[in-house]
């Protein structure tokens, strides 16, 4: 391969190219063929290597020291234009690209109108925000049932109190006083008075049944009972508690916090986690154990059944959450930054707050200063699974438009792309050049 006079002449001459123009270049190649490429203004030293030949210097037929230099650049060109080694990606307005786009000059009123686009931030998880609080469910007081009146039960101790002697009346029979527990049955035994039913009997309905008895077998009838020991109704407090076990019911209502303080309490370490759930009739209750105020309004009744669950505390949950979070099985929301970043990968956007252009672009992962332009950093922002695509042009080669960086935010399935240094891409091009790359693509052009 060598350089003609008319491949020489064919270089475009350079003239006022402030702002990177594009330059034709053409390499003529002895099988009659020539490579045509663009090079940027940073080769407008060949230019000037080229136009050194006008001014007397025969460098196409090999004499004189440029002739190596002019060769390694318009072929090192050649290779970077027809794709053999590096190539820089680009925005081109060709058939190559397959959605349309707009692009976007980031100003102050463009921001406005990016920014509108609707987004709330995922919130924190709860276990970052202080003490966990139980999860309330359906809340509110549960249905009384028709029954209140505490009934007389077996396991129940009971006690027949002579009423005159109990006023100091003289005169009343003791024969019939005494303490009694309630059989299985329903049953108490009055020993020579015989057995007396009350299972299931109020107190009232339980004197009315006593007195009956004693005038049946012509005993003074002054007597009244009294219970000793509540057994026959209890509610099971089982869970996250000092002692779980049995909570007997009285003839004092039993309200809910008295029947957790019966029992021990609430656990120290679950006290502001825990969850209490009251069953009744089929139903469940939820509700905050650390909701005294609702607690000591839910009356207990026979049948109830309490379980207390201990939640997760702070700790558990963000360690968990941690785990979830390294395997990837926490739903987040995602940004893209590629190009010439120092770390281009998935960005996940934070919790609670908005994320911004600048956090990215000046993230120690960002745009590297020595390598990246400033003056071409893009978001490419797509609209709906079959819209097109904005790309917001950032020229940060002004540093004073950094600020508006401050000001862009960035959206889920943003993609931030980051151009190259002109003389990063010239570098990249030189490094790759090889003999075996130059003997290959001289053999392609012969052929």
């Amino acid at each position: 391969m060598f350089v003609s006079d008319a491949g020489l002449d064919n270089v475009s001459r350079p003239r006022s190219n402030p702002s990177g123009l594009i330059y034709a270049v053409s390499l003529y190649f002895p099988s009659g063929k020539f490579i045509h490429f663009k090079y940027e203004a940073y080769c407008l030293v060949l230019s000037f290597i080229c136009n050194a030949r006008v001014q007397g210097n025969d460098y196409s037929r090999g004499k004189g020291w440029p002739f190596p230099a002019v060769v390694g650049l318009l072929l090192a060109l050649g290779l970077s234009a027809c794709g053999t080694i590096y190539k820089t990606p680009t925005i081109r307005d060709d058939s190559s690209a397959q959605i349309p786009f707009d692009v976007i000059e980031l100003t102050p009123a463009a921001i406005q109108a990016a920014n509108g686009v609707s987004y709330s931030p995922r919130p924190l998880p709860a276990a970052f925000r202080g003490p966990l609080r139980g999860v309330a469910g359906t809340g509110g007081l549960p249905p009384e049932p028709g029954v209140t009146e505490y009934r007389i039960g077996p396991g129940d101790v009971i006690s027949i109190v002579p009423t005159r002697l109990a006023t100091g009346e003289p005169g009343a029979d003791q024969g019939a006083s005494g303490e009694f527990r309630v059989r299985d049955d329903g049953t108490i035994d009055l020993s020579r008075l015989g057995a007396l039913s009350i299972g299931g009997l109020s107190i009232a309905e339980a004197d009315t049944a006593l007195k009956k008895l004693l005038r049946n077998r012509q005993t003074d009838p002054s007597y009244r009972i009294e219970i000793v020991e509540f057994n026959a109704r209890t509610v099971p407090v089982d869970g996250a508690v000092a002692a779980p076990g049995l909570v007997p019911l009285t003839q004092v209502p039993m309200t809910l916090d008295k029947a957790l303080a019966a029992r021990g309490g609430l656990r120290a370490e679950v006290r502001s986690s825990a969850t209490v759930t009251l069953h009744r009739v089929g139903r469940s209750h939820a509700y905050r154990g650390d909701d005294l105020a609702m607690l000591s309004r839910v009356v207990l009744r026979d049948g109830d059944s309490v379980v207390v669950d201990p939640g997760e505390s702070s700790e558990e949950l963000r360690a968990r959450f941690s785990q979830l979070d390294a395997l990837d099985a926490v739903a987040r929301d995602t940004v893209y930054l590629v190009g010439e970043a120092r770390s281009p990968r998935s960005i996940q956007m934070p919790f609670d707050r908005q994320l911004f252009l600048s956090d990215v672009a000046l993230d120690k992962g960002g745009v590297p200063l020595e390598t990246g332009n400033m003056a071409a950093i893009y978001v490419l922002r797509s609209y709906g699974r079959n819209g097109g695509v904005a790309i917001y042009h950032l020229d940060a080669g002004n540093i004073v438009n950094l600020v508006l960086a401050t000001r862009m935010e960035l959206r889920p399935g943003d993609l931030i792309f980051v151009s190259e240094q002109p003389v990063t891409r010239w570098s990249r091009v030189l490094k790759q050049l090889s003999p075996a790359t130059i003997t290959s693509v001289a053999a392609n052009v012969r052929d």
